[in-house]
């Protein structure tokens, strides 16, 4: 897996913690098998993902937005990083 680009999103019944949380263990395991991590953070503008996409049980409205860009935004990285021109 090294070298690839990996990315993490997570749905919740509550929005707390738990899913910051299940977010930081994804990434710690990407990390681990020398992946490369996506976060456009707010470079890309609103909707911004930080660590990866969170949505409250079935995304909906703003929810699937925000998971629809983040997707987006990630292919078009993928594009930009292993292109070859």
């Amino acid at each position: 897996l090294s070298g690839k680009l990996g990315a993490a999103f997570s749905s919740a019944n509550w929005m707390g913690g738990g899913s910051e949380l299940t977010l930081q263990g994804i990434h710690e395991a990407l990390f681990c098998y020398g992946m490369l991590l996506y976060s456009g953070g707010v470079t890309l503008g609103l909707p911004y993902n930080h660590l990866g996409a969170v949505s409250k049980k079935k995304p909906v409205d703003s929810d699937a937005e925000k998971c629809i860009k983040f997707g987006k935004d990630i292919a078009a990285k993928a594009v930009s990083l292993f292109t070859k021109n």
